[in-house]
């Protein structure tokens, strides 16, 4: 799950790069922005100022005929100050599900500023996953409940592993080494912004462990997925 900054604001407080355990609803970094503070404090006052003009309004006969249009104006006060309460309450990043945080941003010191819809980083799943990548020709043979193995590219450490899912790719690939690094070369349509289209369907293969192995995030396996291939139906005599 991505975790981007919704609102644009200032860090109230240190923020360190490192990985941590995080349930829903934690506040993963605090912001501050004294634009929206102001913006609140400013609509609040108006909003006093509009009450009062209304009780006056509706004590003199000559201004009677106005406290309609300012009624308006109270309620359009209610509005706006609802929306900056809730842009407000956005500066408090949290985290949408339970997991492990990892972050994407630098190490910030308190008063960083930090911009809207910025990727903070991710909440991944505590359990080890394992993605693989193949191709419309290759993808004919895999299947959900599969079993293979897989094996660490710097030792002869394997694994067992199984396939929990699979999901085509829709997406643009924008990096070409993650295009080489992920199951070798693939064809992919010229581009000039380093975004690329493959030019056959690409399919990610998502693997749960079935024996216990230290697999660091970010490490490169090679996975092997068994099948069984039904060669003929029937046996004639």
């Amino acid at each position: 799950t991505p975790v981007t900054i919704a609102e644009s604001g200032y860090l109230i407080d240190k923020f360190e790069r490192k990985p941590s355990k995080v349930k829903q609803g934690d506040i993963l970094f605090q912001l501050e922005s004294p634009h929206l503070d102001f913006a609140l404090e400013k609509l609040r006052e108006t909003q006093k100022l509009d009450k009062l003009l209304f009780t006056l309004q509706n004590l003199d006969e000559k201004e009677f005929s106005q406290r309609a249009v300012t009624a308006k104006k109270i309620d359009s006060d209610r509005i706006g100050i609802v929306e900056l309460q809730r842009r407000k309450a956005r500066l408090a990043v949290k985290a949408e599900k339970d997991g492990v945080f990892i972050p994407a941003l630098p190490d910030s010191s308190s008063g960083s500023l930090l911009f809207r819809n910025r990727h903070a980083g991710e909440i991944v799943s505590e359990q080890t996953v394992i993605h693989a990548y193949a191709n419309d020709q290759e993808i004919g043979k895999i299947r959900v409940g599969n079993t293979g193995k897989i094996t660490l590219k710097d030792n002869l450490a394997s694994c067992k592993v199984r396939v929990a899912r699979v999901d085509a790719l829709a997406s643009k690939l924008e990096a070409s080494a993650l295009l080489q690094i992920f199951g070798g070369p693939i064809p992919v349509y010229p581009s000039e912004d380093n975004r690329y289209t493959p030019t056959q369907t690409l399919y990610c293969v998502e693997l749960e462990l079935l024996d216990k192995m230290p697999v660091a995030a970010g490490r490169i396996v090679s996975v092997k997925i068994d099948h069984t291939e039904q060669l003929c139906k029937y046996i004639s005599r």
